[in-house]
């Protein structure tokens, strides 16, 4: 983040546009075919926290001399799971994960600081912003009860793609006809997100994915796409 997308926007080269269309390769779906995405909200928001945990550093034989940051962080990370569980609607698409979590070098020596980050996955802005207030609430707490501080940064970014009906229903038209209705399905909303999102602004706006065969999801070092299917998208 912030991704590039709002730099284009910002540079004055889209005005005018009428309609923006992107195509997503996605590992494990045919090479080739192309993936309607839903209507509307086509992928989830993304957001994402940066967390410092103060404690007071300690030799491991003597914890009650020190506060440990690990401790701290681990009961947060547990708690943290509760929320898709026990706040968001049941049948509503939301994801929190803890990415990172680092602390201390030695093993007989409670670390005076703990680093922790993670990432959020909405699709509605009720929901959105309910996770983001629940987990300042459950750090906050959490850390007063340690005899802890923290430092909690919270960034909201990309917004959900918003799929424009009329686009997707031409794109599914187009697909059929140039490729086929045998190579051309429904996919489920992604739990990725985009800024290509920010283009919603501009004009509107309609994401595809397009199958690139069996193998390791973008981002893996051993992403390998099949390259015949390029043409066809």
């Amino acid at each position: 983040m912030p991704g590039g997308a709002q730099d284009i926007i910002n540079s004055g080269a889209l005005k005018g546009i009428e309609a923006i269309f992107a195509v997503h390769d996605a590992p494990n779906f045919p090479a080739g075919h192309i993936g309607i995405l839903p209507k509307e909200s086509a992928s989830t928001a993304g957001d994402v926290f940066f967390l410092t945990i103060q404690g007071k550093g300690s030799h491991g034989s003597l914890p009650h001399l020190g506060v440990n940051p690990v401790l701290v962080g681990a009961e947060i990370v547990t708690v943290l799971q509760t929320i898709v569980s026990h706040n968001v609607p049941p049948g509503e698409m939301a994801v929190v994960s803890v990415g990172k979590f680092l602390a201390g070098e030695a093993p007989n020596i409670i670390p005076d600081k703990a680093e922790l980050a993670g990432t959020i996955r909405t699709v509605t802005e009720s929901t959105r912003q309910l996770i983001a207030d629940r987990i300042k609430t459950i750090v906050d707490s959490i850390a007063r009860a340690n005899n802890a501080t923290d430092k909690l940064d919270y960034d909201f970014g990309y917004p959900s793609v918003h799929n424009d009906v009329e686009l997707v229903d031409l794109a599914r038209a187009s697909a059929i006809k140039i490729l086929g209705t045998d190579q051309v399905a429904d996919a489920p909303r992604l739990m990725g997100s985009e800024d290509f999102a920010r283009y919603k602004d501009v004009a509107p706006q309609c994401l595809l994915i397009l199958g690139v065969g069996d193998g390791f999801a973008p981002h893996h070092p051993k992403f390998n796409p099949d390259e015949s299917a390029f043409s066809k998208g």
